[in-house]
């Protein structure tokens, strides 16, 4: 019995190699035509078209490899810092199933997207959201040090807002704190998460994330320590 090796060759590597050889070939041309003889310039002119369109065409393919990278890891941008209104509104506008937030006072959240006194449509898109029955859960952690994440907000604030939600939606709007202090930032919206990091002594609006595939690994693992909190959260006071 034989066996058949297949060889396979991507398009790009394919094409890659023609302009190569025809770059090749119109350069041996170019040099056994004579000296000033009709066709030196003309095939001096393509080979320098054809190594001009090697050098772009081996650029765009590397670009191209990368994004490729990024989008097998299921990553869809990179943030350099979380004060994106208009990013999470659209995204919140949009929900169908299910919204977690894990944060520090979740204070800067509940004024854009579930103000109880804004006339602007737009700071209530998550009110919206869970009259078109979604579900949300928001934690928060327990106590908010004053050198620490949203420490321009006071804790009895965003904690009377998350209280008044809960009262007024019932099973749509559920809450629990963490007594950690705040590592991990998560905004999971269906299928997309905003992940990143808290830091101490830094706002969490100012630090940077990343919006990946709710199915990603690392969004996963963010999942996963969000759940881990809820089993044992607190009540909210």
């Amino acid at each position: 019995m034989k066996w058949r090796r297949k060889i396979k060759i991507g398009y790009p590597h394919a094409f890659m190699a023609l302009l190569v050889a025809l770059a090749i070939g119109s350069g041996v041309a170019y040099v056994r035509s004579e000296a000033g003889g009709i066709y030196g310039p003309i095939f001096g002119g393509i080979v320098t078209g054809l190594l001009v369109a090697i050098i772009q065409f081996a650029w765009d393919w590397l670009d191209g490899s990368s994004a490729e990278k990024l989008d097998n890891l299921q990553v869809h941008q990179i943030l350099p810092s979380r004060d994106n209104r208009v990013l999470y509104g659209n995204k919140i506008q949009s929900s169908k199933e299910r919204i977690d937030v894990l944060g520090v006072t979740a204070s800067r959240f509940l004024d854009h997207f579930a103000s109880g006194t804004s006339p602007n449509e737009e700071s209530k898109v998550l009110i919206s959201a869970m009259k078109r029955g979604v579900k949300v859960r928001i934690l928060i952690q327990a106590t908010v040090p004053g050198s620490s994440g949203d420490s321009s907000k006071s804790a009895q604030s965003p904690n009377q807002r998350i209280i008044e939600l809960c009262s007024e939606f019932g099973e749509k709007f559920q809450c629990g704190s963490y007594p950690a202090p705040a590592a991990h930032s998560l905004v999971r919206i269906d299928d997309r998460s905003i992940i990143g990091p808290v830091f101490p002594g830094q706002k969490s609006q100012d630090m940077p994330a990343i919006e990946v595939s709710s199915e990603n690994q690392l969004a996963k693992a963010y999942s996963i320590y969000f759940e881990s909190l809820w089993r044992v959260r607190g009540v909210i006071q």
